[in-house]
């Protein structure tokens, strides 16, 4: 054959083996590439395209290095130019970085290609994707370090004391444990053998203590840090932290190498850190609900007393003993209220002292008797019983001990509605020192569980007006939340202790113990056969309905048919449980011409608006029973549309927004003008007064709208003309006992006084009418037969019926 033959031969072959080549480099899944002589790129598969992110033509050349890291370009190129340059093989592992930012590692290779006669043509490479492997390596080195960093803490471990090193199988039974585990456990290491789920106690921590080593067994991976509770040997439990790890054998997980540290005390820290923070974010709280609570406890009775001086500068004289009592009443209270805020807070900065004097218990008792009796209830017995006999003399502060019963008595009183209301003395001689007890008990609401531990606590009980349920009594305010703290304070600072037990709905004991001094030459008395045994009355004139069972109205003073002329018509629906505040509210209003119903509780407000209509509701905001906000609330899901008014003294951005998400129509602020409130008032119902005439049911010379002052004389003085019949019908029905009498005669003079404008007459006739009917129904439940009052009970409506009639005609009214 001839050159020329085998030539053309040649010519025919090398397309096909070209073609044969790029089709096989289409399809091996490795990148491959030519380069000329010099190691310029001249071909490139689509395999390194793919892996590069470049094109055929931007890894042609040496265009291809662009994307080589730029940590690793420089050792790379300089490797390859030389390779290049003496003809020899190139191989190189290095990272890329793709155009879209993925790095990726990469093995290059390229070796020469030579033609048949030996001359270099060029050279041939591949590049393969070996990222897997190096995290595979990378794995395996990280591994390989935690596994010396394992063996370096163990043997660390092994040298500390404090901490214990151990290892158990699959099955949960150890098969080592370093020495310190006898320091930390209190058993030595021939005791510890068992499953490591004998020593945990029942606490929550340990519920996932299983579930984490299984699941470390299972999958051979590394357990996150726990806690577990064992019990000590010697009994009390103790808190480990464990690191766990598997540890395997030929490729299969054998069991599990741990280090448990004892943490107990920093767990003890840890929580004490967090009570204290809980704390004082609850005392913030407290103390910001207490601020608001001190708003509505001073406004109260301030309301009370601007009222009643207002009123009591538009009355006759008669009245104004009424008006003057209110005052009086309140007064003392603002300075009650004042001063347990400077006890509190002297308290607080411990400046609050004690001065030790020898002192007359008994007087101190008689001072408290005195004081607690404004707290009483027709319904709740009120004892004092001496049950040893008592020092006639002891070394105390005689102010700080009478300060601390009248707020254990106060509060008695204040949360029992029936049932009684016991204090018993007595001298406990078997202590270490002579201490005086006294136990005030009480059938009351009781104290739920969740909220002793507040009890003592400065603001601690208090609650906002919307959660604040509990049941008051009239006229009594539930105070700022300070009395038993300073009383608590005050028993210590005595040399005693105050102590308590409580049952809801059945009552609460508290027990107060005070140190004595020496009573070796000190008089005894034997007070026992001299026990007290009282019911607290209300002060005269102060008309409070205590019924159990079904609200029952205050009488109202005017009743529609018979209602006395005014200057302005509607039907009010009052609801304010300061009793106070709601007799001077309700006097202005009907003295308008308003009829108005006055109960004391959200509950009756809504009970009364589901089956009465009114022209216009007033609802103070914090009420027992109901609270203002959810007997608005009620008052509007029953479909009445009537004008509703919160009285209150809540009045921050966020209470309004709640009055009115409730249904409320407009605010009225405590305190405020009982003038306000007739102006304010009208213009809800039909006529706007004018001027407010509150004197007209008051037997003042002026007369009612619509009555000349000659026709007003003429009904006032028939009225005063009755009143001796009256009087002697009203005795001769107490003397026989004779029910049906008594019931009558007050019935018929709560209408007509009140009609004639002597209200002080009629209000007091009515409390006795109300508690005719209460105790009636009472005793006729019992089977009881005996009239519900007695002479005694009746001397204050008869001497004021005796006073009235002691006037002449001409000293009343005349036209």
């Amino acid at each position: 054959m001839s050159d020329t033959t085998r030539h053309q031969e040649s010519d025919a072959v090398l397309p096909r083996s070209e073609a044969s080549f790029r089709s096989l480099c289409a399809a091996v899944p490795i990148g491959i590439f030519l380069t000329d002589p010099d190691g310029r790129t001249i071909y490139t598969n689509e395999c390194l395209q793919a892996l590069s992110g470049l094109t055929a033509g931007e890894c042609l050349g040496w265009g291809w290095t662009r994307v080589i890291h730029p940590d690793d370009r420089e050792g790379a190129i300089e490797q390859a130019v030389e390779s290049a340059r003496k003809g020899e093989p190139f191989s190189r592992e290095f990272r890329i970085v793709r155009l879209d930012g993925a790095v990726r590692w990469i093995c290059a290779t390229r070796v020469p290609m030579s033609s048949a006669d030996g001359t270099l043509i060029g050279k041939v490479g591949t590049v393969e994707d070996i990222t897997e492997r190096k995290e595979a390596e990378r794995a395996a080195r990280e591994s390989s370090a935690v596994l010396a960093e394992v063996v370096e803490e163990q043997n660390v471990l092994l040298d500390n004391a404090r901490d214990f090193v151990y290892r158990h199988d699959v099955d949960g039974v150890f098969t080592y444990l370093s020495p310190a585990v006898e320091q930390v456990t209190g058993y030595r290491v021939d005791e510890w053998w068992n499953h490591y789920t004998t020593y945990m106690t029942d606490h929550p921590v340990n519920e996932k203590v299983v579930a984490v080593t299984e699941q470390a067994l299972r999958t051979g991976r590394e357990a996150p840090p726990y806690l577990v509770e064992i019990v000590h040997k010697s009994g009390h439990p103790i808190m480990l932290e464990v690191i766990e790890r598997p540890y395997l054998d030929k490729g299969l997980v054998k069991g599990i190498v741990g280090v448990a540290r004892d943490v107990t005390e920093r767990i003890r820290a840890a929580a004490e850190v967090t009570k204290a923070k809980e704390a004082a974010e609850s005392a913030s709280r407290a103390k910001s609900a207490f601020l608001a609570n001190v708003s509505h406890e001073i406004r109260t009775p301030l309301m009370a007393i601007l009222a009643a001086a207002e009123r009591s500068a538009e009355t006759v004289q008669t009245d104004r003993t009424s008006y003057g009592d209110t005052i009086l009443r309140n007064a003392r209270h603002l300075i009650s209220l004042v001063d347990d805020l400077l006890d509190a807070a002297r308290m607080e900065a411990g400046r609050l002292t004690v001065e030790l004097s020898t002192c007359s218990l008994f007087e101190i008792i008689d001072d408290v008797r005195a004081v607690t009796t404004l707290y009483g209830r027709e319904h709740v017995g009120f004892r004092i019983v001496y049950e040893s006999q008592i020092p006639k003399a002891i070394h105390t502060d005689a102010r700080r001990l009478r300060q601390a019963l009248i707020n254990l008595i106060g509060n008695a009183l204040k949360f029992t509605h029936s049932g009684h209301v016991h204090v018993r003395i007595k001298v406990v001689p078997d202590a270490e020192e002579p201490r005086l007890s006294i136990a005030v008990e009480d059938t009351g609401i009781g104290i739920p569980k969740k909220s002793r531990d507040l009890v003592f606590e400065p603001f601690g009980q208090l609650e906002t007006p919307a959660q604040r349920l509990e049941p008051t009594v009239d006229g009594l305010n539930q105070g700022v939340g300070l009395g038993l703290p300073l009383t608590k304070w005050i028993a210590q600072r005595l040399g005693g202790r105050l102590e308590f037990v409580s049952n809801v709905g059945k009552g609460s004991t508290f027990t107060l113990q005070v140190a004595t001094g020496p009573l070796d030459d000190v008089d005894w008395i034997d007070p026992t056969p001299e026990s007290y045994d009282t019911v607290p009355r209300c002060p005269v004139k102060e008309k409070v309905v205590h019924a159990p069972g079904p609200c029952k109205h205050e009488v109202a003073a005017t009743d529609g048919k018979d209602s006395m002329p005014g200057i302005m018509r509607g039907r009010i629906l009052l609801a304010e449980d300061s009793r106070d505040v709601r007799e001077l509210m309700r006097g202005a209003l009907v003295d308008a011409g308003a009829e108005v119903t006055a109960v004391a509780d959200g509950r009756y407000a809504v009970d009364t608006a589901a089956k009465e209509t009114f022209d216009l509701i007033l609802l103070d905001l914090q009420m027992p029973g109901l609270n203002g906000l959810e007997a608005a609330a009620e008052i509007r899901r029953l479909g009445c549309r009537t004008a509703m008014i919160a009285v209150t003294a809540w009045t921050e951005p966020s209470d309004r927004a709640r009055m009115f998400e409730a249904g409320f129509d407009d605010i009225w602020p405590k305190p405020f003008s009982i003038r306000d409130v007739v102006d304010q008032a009208g213009a809800y119902l039909e006529s706007v007064p004018a001027e407010v005439s509150t004197s007209s049911s008051l037997g003042e010379g002026r007369s009612p709208a619509g009555i000349s002052k000659g026709q007003w004389a003429e009904i006032q003085s028939g009225f005063v003309a009755s009143l001796p019949s009256r009087t002697s019908r009203l005795r001769s029905a107490l003397d026989s006992s004779d029910a049906t009498g008594v019931h009558e005669v007050l019935h018929q003079l709560v209408g007509s006084s009140g009609v004639c404008g002597f209200m002080s007459l009629s209000q007091e006739a009515a409390r006795l009418l109300a508690l005719t009917d209460v105790r009636a129904s009472t005793a006729a439940a019992e089977g009881g037969v005996d009239c519900p009052i007695n002479m005694k009970t009746a001397e204050p409506l008869l001497r004021m019926m005796s006073d009235l009639s002691e006037r002449r005609s001409s000293d009343l009214p005349q036209a």
